[in-house]
């Protein structure tokens, strides 16, 4: 059975403290990297968290995230 949306953000949010805590940081210390390194786009720490567990995040803060964590994000078709 395919996850439900709620269950895909449930997910993605736990690979992103994982993946951050691979690096020796917590979801709050990620956000404030990303904060750090992307000063123009002034993104607030909670207003990032709730958007994460919200399933809100647009595409740009998913990108900076993933930049800070060292990811590539690939699109690739279902088998």
């Amino acid at each position: 059975m395919d996850k439900t949306p709620k269950e895909l953000v449930d997910e993605l949010r736990e690979f992103i403290k994982y993946k951050a805590s691979l690096k020796g940081m917590t979801l709050t210390q990620l956000l404030a990297k990303v904060s750090e390194v992307y000063p123009a786009r002034k993104p607030d720490v909670n207003n990032y968290s709730g958007k994460i567990r919200r399933g809100t995040l647009s595409i740009m803060e998913f990108f900076e995230i993933c930049d800070i964590l060292g990811l590539k994000f690939k699109f690739a078709d279902e088998d």
